[in-house]
């Protein structure tokens, strides 16, 4: 799993007419497979009403991404594959869709019903806001009062963030960066402090 992917930073939500059957997808941010079965239920009960609500999800990124889709009454391969296929090329990680479709009483075959619930998937996470997921671990600095000011500096740089400061007999700082950043920051700080300070990472995480 790469250090840095984008995600949704909200929902996205496409609506279009084909053959007078309406087909409305709506994206979204989902961590876990729960978080998408829970936007999965969210938004068919918006359209308790609909005929269909094919849905499908992408958990984490890349190769090694957990994903999941269902066709939720269309013919087999209608409906959810052609909305995981659009999540796959959308860029994005830790996102779900889904397709909910109005029957207007014309057949759109299979090749059409692919290629709108295909349409209605890309559509949606094309309108949906971009964020960036980034793993992270907790770092402990350990230091003199002489270079107190000196470190401080260098964390605004490296995008770190200071949760907590410990003035003992020495001031010990404990701070979140992200992963790729962590080795550059870390030679950083020893250079600064003469090689004088103490540094342990831990708990890495999304």
């Amino acid at each position: 799993m790469p250090d840095r992917y984008p995600i949704p930073a909200g929902l996205g939500r496409s609506e279009f007419n084909e053959k007078n059957s309406v087909f409305t997808g709506t994206a979204g941010p989902a961590a876990t497979g729960e978080e998408a079965e829970a936007f999965i239920k969210k938004v068919a009960a918006e359209f308790v009403g609909a005929n269909h609500n094919a849905w499908a999800y992408l958990i984490g990124f890349g190769p090694l991404a957990t994903c999941a889709c269902h066709n939720d009454g269309e013919p087999g391969g209608t409906a959810g594959p052609p909305a995981l296929a659009a999540l796959q090329l959308s860029g994005l990680g830790d996102v779900v869709v889904v397709v909910t479709r109005y029957f207007g009483g014309i057949k759109l075959g299979t090749g059409g019903l692919a290629r709108a619930y295909g349409r209605a998937a890309r559509e949606a996470v094309a309108a949906t806001p971009r964020g960036e997921r980034v793993a992270m671990v907790n770092l402990s600095i350990t230091l003199d009062y002489h270079f107190h000011d000196t470190v401080r500096r260098l964390l605004e740089p490296n995008e770190a963030r200071l949760e907590h400061t410990d003035y003992g007999a020495e001031v010990r700082f404990f701070v979140v960066i992200p992963v790729d950043r962590l080795e550059g920051f870390t030679a950083a700080v020893r250079e600064a402090t003469w090689g004088r300070a103490i540094l342990g990472a831990r708990s890495p995480g999304l």
